[in-house]
């Protein structure tokens, strides 16, 4: 701290006075200089037709439409606007999705045959802490052909997990990358495809379909002979157990757990962060189903809705890693399906056909020959539905 005596500064051998009192003053705020001060919103440099709405930032203020977080200027979709490189911005018509791009309205009133692509959102309460609300999203690339009033997925990707709340949780690529192709929804599954009805109901649209069962990290005899009969999870044996999550080698249950993603660790990877640091392996399995209602109702020739999910899941842990080593105690901690929060679907439509734009926009190649393609597909599916971290 300097005092208001004179300080002597030494360079070389001269001696340097200095001023009785050091003040550092602030300098004055210019808008338009891309910095940011307190009392601005924002501060973008202008372009070269000077500050406008191309950048979200007018008079150092956030131009209407527009969000600016962190010095940057993104469009605010969903709040009616158009600007920037939105094609429609909700409620601006049927044919608008939540990514403020046109989506073209279904030629056929309460009908899902083409592609789709889905973000399933479930809420848990997390076993850790103040027991927080953990908000999950699912992604799914679904093929559809729909008959009358039945529907059937003919061929689809699971496309990764994400977890936020009190700890945030992804799986790892390699986990979607081995798991991409596995619990398929289509009719090759022996234990049952997914399958539903849509039919026009009233000026809106009924959906149901039915139970899918999935596993990850554990062979399918973990899953029922039979999905028709829809059986609760607990009536299907115990999921597999190790004995020291920190040393698997000294033994467990794990005769029926798997290693999907080639890690050398059974059970799928997942990405820990948050409260604690680091990764574990775990065995999962859990149903969805989904289905509208007064809260969810669906719209006649509507290319994007949302309908309600309903899910139930179970998790073993089978080993851990913590990031500053040794053991993470937290990292065990999981959770329970939330009581009073239903799931949420929302299902976009894409196109009838792999050359139709959209689809194009999204699905790379073919779905299914490879695992590279499908990994771009699904990286573009996230990108499109970002993670839905609201917990109502």
């Amino acid at each position: 701290m300097v005092g208001a005596s004179t300080i002597a500064l030494l360079a070389g051998s001269t001696l340097l006075p200095s001023c009785v009192e050091d003040e550092v003053l602030k300098g004055a705020s210019r808008c338009g200089d891309g910095v940011r001060q307190p009392e601005e919103e924002c501060d973008v440099v202008a372009s070269a037709s000077g500050a406008s709405k191309e950048n979200g930032c007018v008079a150092c203020r956030e131009a209407p439409g527009w969000r600016c977080r962190d010095n940057v200027c993104t469009e605010h979709c969903g709040d009616g606007k158009v600007v920037g490189e939105e094609q429609c911005d909700p409620p601006n018509g049927a044919d608008c999705n939540t990514s403020c791009r046109l989506s073209g309205i279904k030629k056929d009133a309460c009908n899902l045959t083409g592609h789709w692509i889905l973000r399933q959102t479930d809420f848990s309460v997390a076993n850790i802490g103040t027991k927080g609300v953990q908000t999950s999203s699912n992604w799914f690339y679904w093929k559809i052909e729909q008959t009358g009033d039945d529907w059937k997925v003919t061929s689809g990707l699971f496309c990764g997990i994400v977890v936020s709340g009190n700890a945030n949780v992804k799986l790892a690529d390699i986990g979607v990358r081995g798991l991409m192709h596995r619990n398929r929804q289509d009719p090759t599954n022996p234990r049952g495809g997914r399958t539903g009805v849509m039919r026009v109901d009233g000026d809106g649209c009924y959906l149901k379909s039915s139970r899918h069962y999935f596993v990850r990290g554990g062979k399918d005899d973990l899953l029922p002979t039979s999905f028709a009969a829809e059986p609760e999870l607990e009536t299907l044996g115990p999921l597999p157990v190790s004995n020291d999550v920190y040393d698997p080698s000294k033994g467990g249950m794990l005769e029926l757990a798997d290693d999907p993603d080639g890690d050398g660790l059974l059970g799928v990877p997942f990405d820990v962060s948050g409260l604690v640091n680091g990764r574990r392996s775990a065995v999962q399995r859990d149903w969805s189903a989904y289905e509208s209602d007064d809260a969810h109702p669906v719209a006649q020739f509507s290319s994007e809705f949302v309908a309600r999910s309903d899910f139930k899941n179970q998790e073993k842990i089978l080993h851990l890693a913590c990031a500053s080593g040794g053991q993470c105690p937290l990292l065990e901690a999981g959770s329970t399906p939330s009581l009073d929060r239903p799931g949420r679907v929302l299902f976009r439509y894409l196109g009838d056909d792999l050359e139709a734009a959209d689809v194009r926009a999204i699905v790379v190649g073919t779905p299914g020959p490879s695992d590279d393609d499908d990994l771009a597909t699904c990286s573009r599916i996230r990108a499109a539905l970002p993670h839905d971290s609201a917990s109502q």
